[in-house]
Parts: C-alpha cells; sequence; structure tokens
C-alpha cells in the first residue's frame, strides 16, 4: 500500500495483483462516511399506545416493537421513558423492526 504524506488529500493504491491498483482519496472516503453516518440519523416515528391501570399509572407500549414497554406516574415521565425505551430497543434490534401502518384504534363492547 502506498500513499501519501498528511491525512487530507492523501491518495492511496492498493495494488491487487501484479498489474491491476485501486487508487483511493481520502476526500471521497470521508465522504461516503459522512453519508452513511446520516443514514443513522434518520428520525422514524413509532406509534405508542398508552393506557393508565388500576393504581393509576400510566403504561406505554409500541406495537411495532414487540417487547418495548414502560410506566410512569406522570405523562411527562411516560414520554421520556417510552423514547428511552426505543432508542434501546432499536440498538439491540433495528435489524428485526419491520415498518407498519398505523389503522387506528376501536373500542369493542362486548357482553359478558
Amino acid at each position: 500500500m502506498y500513499g501519501t504524506n498528511g491525512w487530507r488529500g492523501r491518495r492511496w493504491s492498493i495494488r491487487l495483483s501484479r498489474k491491476t491498483y485501486i487508487t483511493i482519496n481520502t476526500s471521497d472516503l470521508q465522504n461516503k462516511l459522512k453519508s452513511s453516518r446520516e443514514v443513522y440519523n434518520v428520525k422514524r416515528d413509532f406509534t405508542v399506545v398508552i393506557e393508565r391501570d388500576e393504581d393509576g399509572i400510566y403504561v406505554a407500549s409500541v406495537p411495532e416493537l414487540v417487547g418495548c414497554h414502560t410506566q410512569a406516574k406522570t405523562l411527562d415521565e411516560l414520554r421520556e421513558r417510552i423514547t428511552e425505551a426505543v432508542q434501546l430497543y432499536l440498538e439491540v434490534e433495528s435489524e428485526k423492526v419491520d415498518a407498519s401502518e398505523f389503522i387506528g384504534i376501536q373500542r369493542v363492547g362486548v357482553s359478558v
């Protein structure tokens, strides 16, 4: 591998075989890395279902993320906690998340 001095504007020539070389400019590589990092900064929206249990505690769950839920005493605290729960879930399970479209919520009455 051969290169010029200095990080900025460095050009690398990589020998693949006797007659084949690849030349890489670090500025091109840096631009590609920046664009790949931007992919991770994409904002995603998730549906959050909020309920209040018999003790008055708010419970939030995200139907698209199986097992992603939290609880809190106030709605403000719940909002912070569910945001953190989603972020942590995506760090661990990001490849398993499928996009789904929220249609709505409907109450159904059943005679017992």
